[in-house]
């Protein structure tokens, strides 16, 4: 669980009891973007995919939108290699 002194501060100290994130920037101006990167958990079960359990993480991203965080979700054979990884994760701005 990340620490969000915004959303504790709005909600409680509760208030991020089942949100689980891999990385949490907390941005200017209140903006809140999670980073998740999924491996094979976030989709099978014993090495076998799983609706049951892509439903679940869908439903924790949807949650974590609901919530005010913009969701980034990245797949982890996206990030293996630099040189592929790099052009997924810059932009200008």
């Amino acid at each position: 669980m990340h620490w969000d002194p915004q959303t504790i501060r709005l909600r409680g100290k509760d208030a991020l009891f089942r949100f689980r994130m891999d990385f949490l920037l907390l941005l200017p101006n209140h903006s809140r973007v999670v980073i998740e990167v999924d491996g094979q958990h976030h989709y099978a079960k014993e090495g076998r995919p799983s609706p049951a359990v892509y439903a679940e993480n869908m439903r924790a991203d949807r949650d974590l939108k609901l919530s005010g965080y913009e969701v980034f979700r990245f797949g982890a054979d996206e990030l293996q290699d630099e040189h592929h990884a790099y052009p997924r994760v810059t932009w200008d701005v």
